[in-house]
This record gives structure tokens, C-alpha cells and sequence, in this order.
């Protein structure tokens, strides 16, 4: 036979129970959780041999599925997304052994990414500018729940600006190229400018969020060299490709106009712009206007004189692209920055209806009624206009229910007002307008009540006598 011995502390281990047949004994007399260390030795009819070496085991109650790890971050760097949680505070009764990772381009379909023994991880099998949904569950190694879902967009740096270009003129340096290749997955917000007399002398010059710059700060007969770098959210871009050029101070053309901007109201469409930084040493007699439905095909689509052009030829529902060069004597600017607009398929609504004024409690009430026509778009709001003559009214506010209240208004001063509405195609046309004053202060209002006239005889000249009394509670003084 054998006898098994067992204890809780090594080397003391106490006579158990003995085995008079086979090679194996269950103890199922333990208690989970308590570690228990057993020898056996064999027995004849001489006597018990030596104990064997020293075992010890562990009993535990049966796992369960841990629960889903916390605190789930998912971090986007260069080159990689980095994840990071916490362990389950349940683990099942069971050690953790690992956790799996899910991964997708939506928070509602995610597939298996990997395993991994730690609490971190890094993917690198990422594309830039993509929203990758993250969970993570833990092992035991029965699986548990997953964890809340969280999201990460990898970004880099934006990839070089592309196609500089420099041309001089009189006392100034034009440059202009393209927006780069790639973003890196975040907009890019600024051009950074470098000039040096050489490649290697080169430092920032200039920062702009246009693709063109102009430099007014340079000397005749100069070699300057140019690069440019584009920066986003992550950093900076490598430099362009270089360009050099002398200044000289002959004539030439102007540099590009600046600050293009557009209005689209009810189908026509306002352009805006600011002269060129430099004229060439020519005055800029004038500007064409370049126009297209797509942003690679732009052609001469008008001219004009002013800083400003209406385009009333837009098609509703189209979206086009604009862009505008300056020129003088010496021939015509580069383009200018291209901007593009859509014109809503809909119609500006009609006036809004029955426009009142009233004074009351010390302000202007303002009540109104909905257009008769919307344009075919919901109306967002009404412009409110006012000033103190009819032909002189300004904008004061924008509101979204048809009323208003203007409040702090100087006592008998007129005002005037008028409302327009505003819909997905612009501002409609203006109600007529009304008018109202808040009324000066009264005696009575004062906290004074008019007692008696009397007509008397003053150092023999004929007067009116006014005798006032103040009213009881009134906090006004006087006589």
C-alpha cells in the first residue's frame, strides 16, 4: 500500500490517508483558494520506505469568463494608433492569460486585430486619415465581455507642397504653388515660407494659409532661393522643391490679388477682393475674372475695374469655381486662389407679413408674421434692421421666432425698423418699415401729482403758481 501525507506548510506534511491499490489518490477534502503540499510513501509488511519529494497544488473553484477591461485609450502617432486599458477587477477566478483585440472602420463592425499578453498594443496596419473603433476583451482563458468602443484617426505630417514657382518684378518676388499631395489626414492649416542667398541659408520669411506669396522685402540684382512647407495638426511637411530667382527693378506684371472671397444670395453670386500686394511698378488697370464647374478647367468669364463683381448668370443647383488675376501695362497676375460655391436649387422667401412696433415697460416689442412664400427652403431666421431715419437703417441682429424685443432704447427718440427672412438661398427682400418711440418720463411718473393752479399777483406782474405733492411711497425728492 502507500501512504499519502499532506500539509499547508512545506516539510510538514501529516499522514492523510493510505492507498491499498493503484497508483493515484483524489483529495477531495480540500478547501479552494488554501495551497496544500503532498509525499507519498510506499508500505509492506516490513515496514514504510522513505517519503517521496515534495508536491504542491492549488485548488480553485471552477473559472468563469472575466469581465470586460476598463479605461480603453486609443492614441494616434507617428506611424501607429497605441492602445492602453486596464485589467478586469473580475478576472473569473482565473488568472488572465491575455486579451484579444477588435478593430473597424465603424463603431457596429468590428473583427478580430490580434492577441496580446500586456495592457498595451500598437497598430501599425493603419491608413491615414481613417477613424479606426477599438475594443478590447480579456482571457482566462475563457473570454470575457468586450470592452466600450473608442476611436482614433491616424494622422502624419502632410506630404511637400509641389510646383513653386517664382517670378520678380519691380521691388518684389511672386511665388506660387500647389497644396501637397496628401494631408497626412489633417487639414493643412499654413504655409511655412523659407529665402536664403543659398539652400542651406534658408529660414522661415513668411507664414500665409493662400498657395501664393508675395515678397516685398527684397534688393535689386539679388539671387534669392525659395522653398515652402506645409503644416497640419501633426507638424510640419518636408520642404518643397526650391526655386531661385533675381530681383530686378524693371516693370512687370502685378502680383496675384489677395483675399477672394464669395456672397451667394438667391442665385447670384458676389465676389470680393483685395488689390495686389505689389502693381509691378505699373498701376492695375483692371481684373478677368475666371470661372468653371470643376477646379481643373477655369476660363476667362469676365472683367471689371472695381474690387468686386456680381455674377448674376449661376445656374441654381451647380457649384462653381472662381478665381481672379489683376493687370496693368506689363501683361496679366497669376490666378489667384480658386474658391468654389454651390447655388441653392431654391428662391430667397418674400417679405415677411404685418410688421409692428410697440413701446411698452420701457422697450420695442417687435411682432411679425411668416412670408407668404419660402422659397421652397425652410425659413431660418429674420434679420432685424434699425435706425433713427426710414433710409438709414443697420443691421442690429439675427433671430429665429417672429419677434423681438429691443430693449435700453433712448426715450423719445424714433426708431425704425424692418425685418427680412432668411432661407438656404439667402436674405429676401425687406418688410416696410415701422416705427415706434418709448415716451418721455411724466410728472406722475416721476412720483409726483399735480395739487392746484392758482393765478396770483407777483410784485405787481400776473403769474401761474404749480403746487406739486409728492406721492406717499415715492422715493423721488423734490419741491
Amino acid at each position: 500500500m502507500y501512504a499519502i501525507y499532506r500539509g499547508t506548510v512545506p516539510g510538514e506534511g501529516a499522514y492523510l490517508e493510505g492507498v491499498e491499490n493503484g497508483l493515484s489518490f483524489v483529495d477531495s477534502t480540500v478547501t479552494n483558494g488554501l495551497t496544500y503540499y503532498y509525499q507519498v510513501a510506499a508500505v509492506n509488511d516490513v515496514g514504510e520506505g522513505a517519503r517521496s519529494n515534495e508536491l504542491s497544488a492549488l485548488p480553485q473553484a471552477p473559472a468563469t469568463a472575466p469581465g470586460a477591461p476598463s479605461g480603453l485609450r486609443a492614441t494616434a502617432s507617428d506611424g501607429r494608433i497605441d492602445l492602453s486599458w486596464a485589467a478586469p477587477t473580475d478576472n473569473g477566478g482565473r488568472d488572465i492569460t491575455g486579451y484579444k483585440l477588435y478593430r473597424g472602420t465603424s463603431a457596429t463592425s468590428l473583427g478580430y486585430l490580434a492577441t496580446t499578453t500586456g495592457t498595451t498594443f500598437s497598430d501599425r496596419t493603419i491608413t491615414n486619415g481613417v477613424q479606426y473603433y477599438y475594443q478590447v476583451s480579456a482571457l482566462n482563458p475563457a473570454e470575457g465581455d468586450r470592452s466600450s468602443t473608442v476611436s482614433a484617426v491616424f494622422m502624419v505630417r502632410p506630404s511637400a507642397p509641389t510646383d513653386l514657382t517664382a517670378t520678380g518684378g519691380n521691388g518684389f518676388i511672386s511665388l506660387t504653388w500647389s497644396a501637397p499631395g496628401s494631408d497626412g489626414g489633417s487639414p493643412v492649416t499654413r504655409y511655412n515660407v523659407y529665402r536664403g542667398l543659398t539652400i542651406d541659408s534658408m529660414s522661415v520669411w513668411g507664414v500665409t494659409d493662400d498657395t501664393s506669396f508675395t515678397d516685398l522685402d527684397v534688393a535689386t540684382g539679388v539671387t534669392y532661393t525659395y522653398a515652402v512647407t506645409a503644416v497640419n495638426e501633426v507638424g510640419e511637411s518636408d520642404r518643397s522643391s526650391t526655386a531661385s530667382i533675381t530681383s530686378n527693378g524693371t516693370l512687370s506684371a502685378p502680383s496675384v490679388p489677395q483675399d477672394l472671397v464669395a456672397l451667394v444670395n438667391d442665385g447670384n453670386v458676389l465676389l470680393n477682393w483685395s488689390a495686389p500686394a505689389a502693381d509691378g511698378g505699373s498701376p492695375v488697370s483692371g481684373y478677368n475674372i475666371y470661372r468653371g464647374v470643376s477646379s481643373s478647367v477655369l476660363i476667362p468669364f469676365a472683367n471689371t475695374t472695381d474690387l468686386w463683381y456680381l455674377d448674376t448668370t449661376a445656374v441654381k443647383g451647380m457649384t462653381y469655381y472662381y478665381a481672379i488675376t489683376a493687370i496693368n501695362s506689363q501683361g496679366e497676375s497669376a490666378r489667384s486662389s480658386e474658391l468654389n460655391v454651390t447655388i441653392s436649387p431654391y428662391s430667397v422667401p418674400s417679405e415677411p407679413l404685418d410688421l409692428t412696433a410697440i413701446a411698452r415697460d420701457g422697450k420695442i416689442i417687435l411682432t411679425w408674421k411668416t412670408p407668404s412664400r419660402s422659397g421652397g427652403a425652410a425659413i431660418t431666421g429674420y434679420i432685424i434692421y434699425r435706425g433713427t431715419a426710414p433710409d438709414a437703417l443697420s443691421y442690429i441682429t439675427v433671430v429665429t421666432t417672429p419677434s423681438f424685443e429691443d430693449a435700453d432704447r433712448k426715450p423719445g427718440t424714433i426708431y425704425y425698423y424692418t425685418i427680412t427672412a432668411i432661407n438656404e438661398a439667402g436674405e429676401g427682400p425687406h418688410a416696410p418699415a415701422v416705427n415706434a418711440s418709448i415716451p418721455r418720463a411724466s410728472l406722475t411718473d416721476s412720483g409726483y401729482e399735480l395739487l392746484t393752479i392758482a393765478g396770483i399777483s407777483i410784485v405787481g406782474a400776473t403769474g401761474i403758481v404749480l403746487l406739486v405733492r409728492r406721492n406717499r411711497g415715492s422715493q423721488k425728492k423734490g419741491t
